[in-house]
């Protein structure tokens, strides 16, 4: 449990955190949401909150453009609790919810910055500096010649059948 949180429940605070890497989480129906990783979370003062932390991928840090694992980014968020674990074995813990005037504080050095590589199998834009193996949406692996490295932004895009 997130005991250094528990204590600001409820309150609205300014919090940095390194970034780590994008992840998806699944969704009930429609496509899965996308999230990002935050690690050694700190309140703007530098005290330590957690060690890590997890995050939609929102307006806010969509705007930052692409962000490399080390990137430090700063948000005011309020702390909320939310049910962790499954069925009958879960807990409450807290997070941060609702992050806004999201900022880069620091970026590493790049050069892949901004580049994404669209799948030929459903059109998802996958981030290149990842350097993907395979497509985060429908799992097609990528070949060499296949690669298309292209500065186009990633738009999520609902197929629905017919």
């Amino acid at each position: 449990m997130r005991e250094k949180l528990k204590e600001k429940l409820g309150s609205r605070e300014r919090f940095k955190g390194t970034f780590e890497r994008y992840g998806l989480k699944a969704a009930y129906k429609g496509l899965p949401g996308e999230t990002l990783l935050l690690v050694d979370v700190q309140t703007s003062s530098g005290a330590e909150v957690t060690d890590h932390l997890w995050l939609n991928l929102t307006k806010g840090f969509k705007e930052l453009g692409a962000l490399y694992s080390g990137d430090v980014v700063a948000f005011n968020a309020r702390v909320r609790p939310y049910k962790k674990g499954y069925a009958e074995d879960w807990e409450i813990d807290y997070k941060l919810s609702h992050p806004t005037k999201v900022e880069a504080l620091h970026r590493v050095p790049r050069e892949l910055e901004n580049y994404y590589i669209t799948c030929p199998s459903c059109g998802h834009h996958n981030v290149a500096y990842l350097e993907p193996e395979r497509c985060r949406r429908c799992g097609y692996v990528f070949e060499e010649a296949s690669l298309v490295k292209s500065k186009e932004p990633m738009k999520l895009v609902q197929k629905t059948l017919l």
